[in-house]
């Protein structure tokens, strides 16, 4: 993912070990093995972690995922239907709510990949 470069751009001071491009694949090797804290400002630390190579969700449905947007709820006008999936049913708020622009489409649209992936229950 190229996390430690971005720090190092950023941060330069913080020299942060960096490996080479694979020849093989074109794309970054991991090289950070650990995850560490490294202080910015007084205030303020960013945290190196090593690459993650699978994400999952424990207990997360296509019926219960939904519940983890918290913006969906803070929408003046709810859904027509009971258990709205947000997919494709008519009369959606969270639908309009992409379509107007209160609802950002990149988090819309990360919510349709991530339920597509999801068991029912």
């Amino acid at each position: 993912m190229g996390k430690s470069s971005l720090i190092n751009y950023y941060y330069p001071d913080l020299n942060i070990k960096i490996g080479g491009l694979s020849k093989k694949r074109g794309r970054g090797a991991h090289t950070t093995t650990y995850a560490q804290a490294h202080k910015i400002s007084d205030q303020s630390y960013v945290i190196d972690t090593p690459g993650i190579r699978e994400f999952g969700l424990w207990q997360v449905t296509q019926e219960n995922l939904a519940d983890y947007f918290p913006f969906f709820d803070k929408l003046e006008q709810p859904c027509m239907h009971r258990n709205c999936r947000h997919l494709s049913e008519p009369g959606c708020s969270i639908k309009a709510a992409v379509e107007t622009g209160e609802i950002n489409p990149i988090f819309y649209n990360g919510y349709c990949s991530i339920y597509e992936d999801l068991p029912k229950k």
